[in-house]
């Protein structure tokens, strides 16, 4: 009879290279949940030139205007939102004035994962892109200069400019608005749906960099990032580069659904009958198992169970995800069988 012994690493691990589940990422509730930042030297209130914005986000209802990014105001911005079942990305400078205003929208879905990335290159040219492919790029972008409004996540407060163009163009495979904009007046929109993998780079980042990377968790800003990335989303906090260079942190307003205690959370991890068992000593019951190997494919998944089948798998490495109310946990296990 075959004996298996389970070693397990408790340490969290951003190894993880899957699309997000259905639960992933945070949940923000339309009404209270975002995140606004401070102003800082090498995010917003400085020149930009080149820079890279990306995102997973999955709204609940894509009809009413509902921006989840934004840095700026009116004068100058970079905006993602969504409304009437299409989503926008753009920017414009100066009050949008003198044809300084680029957008972009396409129609996305309910309920569905999209990753949106927004490329500035060099002070010429602006590139949207969808799920990792290239959709559109405009050749006639400009420097965008200091723009110390808010920039926030999940919400945009205050007065702000809009794409108004009475026809679209097309650009690639989407619609495209140049130079036309109007002015809202001084009010809050929220944003309702979850937002995964967000994360800013000071850097033009490539069709091949956004593709491999988009599906992988950043937890440790210096860990072979490099020096370009300038902010991303850890847990319910927003980790950002500040005036001076350092790291700082920006936890979120109105509880966003967080993270931090069922991550460190203590599990009980353990084999019997042929079943892998995870229970927590909290008290939290995990409500879904997925079992990774370390290309990222599914070995085993349970999705509304505490017990995954193990008794088919190989000896080796795995990342076991742990799921409870929209969250999830990562722990790497090792099966090693003794004859």
């Amino acid at each position: 009879m075959k004996k298996i012994t389970l070693l397990i690493t408790l340490t969290l691990t951003f190894m993880l290279v899957a699309q997000p589940g259905p639960n992933d990422g945070l949940s923000f509730n339309g009404v209270d949940q975002f995140f606004i930042m401070p102003d800082s030297d090498n995010i917003n209130t400085t020149t930009v030139q080149n820079r890279t914005i990306e995102t997973y986000f999955k709204v609940t209802d894509g009809t009413d205007r509902q921006v989840f990014y934004k840095e700026g105001a009116q004068v100058n911005t970079i905006k993602f939102y969504v409304e009437n079942g299409e989503l926008y990305v753009g920017s414009y400078r100066n009050n949008g004035g003198n044809n300084k205003s680029i957008w972009f929208r396409t129609p996305v879905a309910n309920n569905t994962w999209y990753h949106v990335a927004l490329v500035l290159d060099n002070a010429s040219r602006l590139l949207f892109y969808l799920n990792g492919q290239l959709q559109a790029t405009n050749t006639n972008y400009f420097e965008l200069p200091f723009h110390p409004g808010n920039f926030e996540i999940a919400r945009t407060q205050g007065p702000a400019r809009y794409p108004d163009c009475d026809t679209w163009g097309t650009n690639g495979n989407v619609e495209e608005c140049l130079g036309d904009v109007t002015n809202t007046d001084n009010i809050q929109l929220f944003y309702e749906g979850r937002i995964y993998g967000f994360r800013i780079w000071d850097d033009v980042r490539t069709e091949q960099e956004i593709m491999t990377n988009m599906n992988v968790l950043i937890t440790d800003p210096t860990s072979d990032r490099g020096e370009d990335l300038i902010a991303f989303i850890d847990g319910n906090v927003m980790v950002f580069k500040d005036d001076d260079g350092d790291f700082d942190t920006q936890e979120s307003s109105g509880n966003v659904l967080s993270l931090e205690d069922f991550t460190q959370s203590e599990f009980k991890i353990y084999v019997e009958n042929n079943f892998l068992n995870v229970e927590s000593t909290d008290g939290i019951l995990p409500e879904g198992l997925v079992l990774y190997d370390l290309i990222g494919k599914v070995a085993a998944e349970n999705t509304n169970t505490t017990q995954l089948p193990v008794s088919e798998l190989s000896d080796g490495v795995y990342i076991l995800r742990i799921n409870h109310q929209g969250m999830s946990v990562s722990k790497k296990v090792l099966i090693q069988r003794k004859y």
